[in-house]
């Protein structure tokens, strides 16, 4: 640990993987191999405990007091140990069942992650899309952990992944009483206090018995955190918001910003319309892509230096200005490159010597006028746009026309 390091408390990813490899050989793991690029340990075979990702335990440990941290890697490791010994000594069974809410961007994540990984097993995981941006799927819960079921293991059950929900479902609301904290006028968080609380949007009699003066609003900012008001209360959404804000400043298992509406039984993506709920919405959703981005690049760095491809993956950034965060790609001239979507585009054209020629537009003016040169790349998520042939000079000038101030 450098001296900067010691100062702030900061600490590297691999130096955390460090303390997780020895903790695994403290307790009698003789072969533990750590992956820097997958930020992933290694056990071994299956049977041993397999490959155990990082990301996650890093960013809890990074977050917990300094004076707490030393014993946290063992901790990690027993919860993992106990969880592979209940594995390997409880059979699956539909009693176990429960579903769980995720985005899409962090389920493609993690099956690519899991991929890219474990290339010789078959990992495939059936799920429900609810609204746009959110997915429902199984895992079998147990005391220290909970394993994501595959549909291998349906198939094992001898069930299918719609009757599984139907039984998931039933178990949870065998395990959910209504149990609501009241966070502003109208405004609700879930106290079931457990790893399930945003499943519960799920148990639409539930939301329904809070008995809103209009249709339910729901968000879901973080594992295990459930807010909920009305699609009426501009004040209620305000305060669900400002609960998510705070709750993803400590909570590194972000999940969306996207509300979601309770429409006659079913839930659909709801479009806030209030100026203050759009733009604290916003902030939100930058933040959380601005994780979700840093993330997918590096996979998707290996992944085309694996196909010979020579694409540039661009970063997204965010940045902070009269208290609006936004955030901005680049697109340079002479540069292949996949983009993240963001709030504002920067074209930058080298001229001579160390000067640049800038123009920056707003994401959606940059597509109406480059829309066939900008193209989605496919099954990849956040979404990112191919583009490779620079806009010549008479479409940078009728771009210029359109420059704006970023941020304001």
């Amino acid at each position: 640990m450098n001296l900067i390091h010691f100062l702030t408390g900061r600490v590297t990813k691999d130096a955390f993987a460090k303390r997780m490899v020895q903790a695994f050989k403290d307790r009698g793991y003789q072969t533990v191999l750590y992956d820097s690029q997958q930020f992933s340990i290694d056990l071994g075979d299956q049977e041993s405990g397999g490959v155990m990702f990082l990301a996650h335990f890093y960013a809890d440990y990074c977050q917990a007091p300094r004076l707490r941290r030393r014993p946290i890697p063992g901790e990690l490791v027993d919860m993992r140990i106990k969880g592979l010994a209940e594995e390997g000594s409880t059979a699956p069974n539909l009693e176990r069942l429960l579903p769980v809410i995720r985005d899409l961007s962090y389920a493609w994540f993690c099956a690519a992650q899991i991929a890219a990984t474990l290339k010789d097993v078959q990992h495939h995981t059936s799920d429900l899309q609810i609204g746009d941006g959110h997915r429902v799927s199984l895992v079998l819960d147990s005391p220290t952990q909970t394993q994501q079921v595959t549909d291998q293991v349906l198939t094992s059950l001898n069930i299918c992944f719609e009757d599984g929900l139907i039984q998931a479902v039933k178990n949870l609301r065998d395990i959910s009483p209504d149990k609501w904290r009241t966070i502003g006028p109208g405004a609700y968080v879930g106290a079931w206090d457990d790893t399930f609380d945003c499943s519960r949007i799920l148990l639409t009699d539930v939301i329904y018995r809070l008995e809103l003066p209009a249709n339910p609003v729901a968000l879901i900012p973080a594992r295990g955190v459930l807010l909920v008001t009305s699609s009426g209360s501009v004040e209620g959404q305000m305060a669900i918001l400002q609960a998510a804000k705070e709750v993803i400043e400590k909570n590194s298992r972000w999940t969306s910003a996207s509300m979601l509406e309770l429409k006659d039984g079913t839930w659909q993506t709801y479009a806030p319309s209030a100026p203050a709920v759009l733009q604290l919405q916003s902030e939100l959703f930058t933040r959380i892509q601005f994780c979700r981005y840093d993330q997918q690049k590096p996979l998707l760095e290996r992944q085309l230096s694996a196909q010979g491809k020579d694409i540039f993956v661009a970063s997204y950034f965010a940045y902070e200005k009269n208290k609006t965060i936004f955030s901005v790609a680049t697109w340079s001239d002479g540069v292949e490159a996949w983009l993240p979507k963001t709030d504002y585009l920067m074209f930058v054209k080298p001229g001579a010597g160390d000067t640049n020629d800038i123009v920056n537009v707003t994401w959606d003016v940059a597509l109406s006028f480059l829309s066939p040169w900008m193209i989605e790349v496919p099954e990849v998520l956040p979404v990112r746009f191919h583009v490779d042939e620079f806009p010549d000079a008479e479409m940078l000038e009728a771009l210029r026309a359109h420059q704006t101030v970023m941020g304001e």
